[in-house]
């Protein structure tokens, strides 16, 4: 009995998308640099839960633990554009250098300032915290057409790369569960402002960092977000990010509710999961109708997994439902990869 070739379709394309990564990940360098990048940005991962836990292990009212984290994420988001422009026009030396020497520093000032007796100053240092995350991943993207020359490996390397931001989300909630159960809240925001650090040293050393050298270009300082059409997305994608923001908190207040801290930060990770869950299963092939379209159903379906979150469900379930909100797809990937 024959069997028919289309058996085999989905076992190629995946022995081929394997293939790829095998390729992409034995190119020189592209192992430091994902490695750097991935360190170097788990403190976006740990702040936030870290804020939340040091301000309540200080007393401090839920209401402002929330506000903290909230002004570190904001922060966070503002920065990124502006230096993103930087990065453009003056390179990775003093882009990611300047950044993660400041954010290092303002992370070290928060592990010892008891955000819960010093409100302003926490705040403060929060935002300087936030605004100086340094660029990391854009830094990467621009990096892969010099690194990685085939356009097929090219594909294959930003899947990658997405996928492996995706685990800093996993990876750094679980960091905050470990590093607080052995020590408290002054050593997760110690071990934030070295991870940090550390991550961005591994990728600035890295040889092609050393030699981009950016395009002299003439362009507004805004940049891209000058097109109507990515201001729009933009708006979207920051409705997101306070969804997801605020389920940090969420996460926090289960946790206090039902006596269970770990949930502070399986809740998060969780979320991840799905979120990677989701991203890889939708680059797995492609889906009818435009990406704008596409994009409304996502958000809907964000909407959708988010709501069991409100009906306060016991640990296990709330763990289980944060596996449910999807997220965006994982950029460059698409069926061929």
């Amino acid at each position: 009995m024959t069997t028919s070739p289309l058996l085999h379709r989905p076992r190629r394309s995946a022995v081929r998308a394997a293939s790829r990564y095998r390729d992409v990940l034995a190119t020189p360098y592209v192992t430091r640099l994902l490695a750097g990048a991935v360190i170097g940005h788990l403190p976006v991962a740990m702040a936030p839960l870290a804020i939340l836990i040091a301000v309540r292990a200080d007393g401090g009212t839920l209401s402002f633990a929330g506000v903290l984290a909230a002004v570190y994420g904001l922060a966070a988001a503002i920065g990124q554009p502006l230096w993103g422009r930087l990065l453009d026009r003056h390179g990775h030396r003093l882009a990611i250098g300047l950044t993660s020497l400041a954010s290092t520093a303002a992370f070290l000032v928060l592990a010892f300032l008891h955000p819960a007796d010093h409100q302003a100053p926490a705040a403060v240092v929060a935002a300087a915290a936030g605004l100086c995350t340094p660029p990391l991943e854009a830094a990467l993207r621009v990096l892969w057409p010099h690194v990685v020359d085939n356009p097929q490996h090219r594909r294959a390397a930003l899947a990658l790369d997405a996928c492996a931001q995706e685990l800093v989300f996993i990876g750094g909630p679980l960091l905050v569960l470990g590093l607080d159960a052995v020590n408290g809240t002054a050593l997760v925001l110690t071990a934030t402002a070295v991870i940090g650090g550390v991550g961005a040293a591994l990728f600035l050393t890295a040889p092609p960092t050393r030699t981009w050298q950016p395009v002299p270009t003439r362009t507004h300082w805004i940049g891209p977000i000058r097109v109507p059409g990515l201001r729009a997305l933009a708006a979207a994608l920051f409705g997101a990010g306070i969804t997801l923001g605020a389920l940090n908190v969420v996460a926090l207040a289960a946790a206090e509710r039902h006596h269970a801290g770990y949930l502070v930060t399986l809740i998060p990770a969780a979320l991840a999961v799905g979120s990677l869950t989701g991203g890889l299963l939708y680059g797995r092939r492609t889906w009818p109708g435009s990406p704008a379209r596409q994009l409304l159903f996502i958000g809907g379906g964000f909407l959708l997994g988010s709501l069991p979150m409100l009906a306060d469900p016991v640990p296990a379930l709330a763990i289980a439902a944060a596996v449910l909100p999807p997220t965006e797809p994982p950029a460059g990937q698409d069926d061929s990869t």
